[in-house]
């Protein structure tokens, strides 16, 4: 599905979506199990958190959802974790610093060069 977010900023909110993208993960009748905000360069860390959700929310024999009872037994342990302000804002606050940093990196890379050839050279990481 699509929508505009532009247009639909208060029904967004009401998800509790502050970054994009978020992504939310449900577990049959247990429902929203994670919840979690991700930027162009948090791929591995998406992958890494899903993973770690599969293990603990799958059968591995089956390939399906774990029995509920089962999950309990195994791992009485899991909650929902719900990062807080603090979290939240050091996040976004990292990736500004690393827009940032592109940016410097790029501008410095850009003013290096005498050609495009260079610039792609530089770019590209070859001598």
């Amino acid at each position: 599905a699509q929508m505009s977010v532009q247009q639909n900023e208060e029904y967004i909110k009401s998800l509790g979506v502050h970054v994009l993208p978020t992504t939310f993960v449900y577990a049959g009748s247990r429902g929203l199990v994670e919840t979690f905000a991700w930027g162009p360069f948090g791929l591995w860390i998406f992958k890494k958190r899903l993973t770690s959700l599969l293990n603990i929310y799958m059968d591995t024999e089956t390939h399906r959802l774990a029995d509920p009872s089962t999950l309990a037994a195994k791992h009485a342990s899991i909650t929902r974790t719900i990062p807080n302000k603090t979290q939240w804002h050091t996040a976004n606050f990292c990736r500004g610093f690393e827009g940032l940093f592109a940016l410097v990196v790029t501008f410095a890379l850009v003013m290096r060069s005498e050609t495009v050839r260079d610039l792609l050279l530089n770019f590209t990481a070859v001598e």
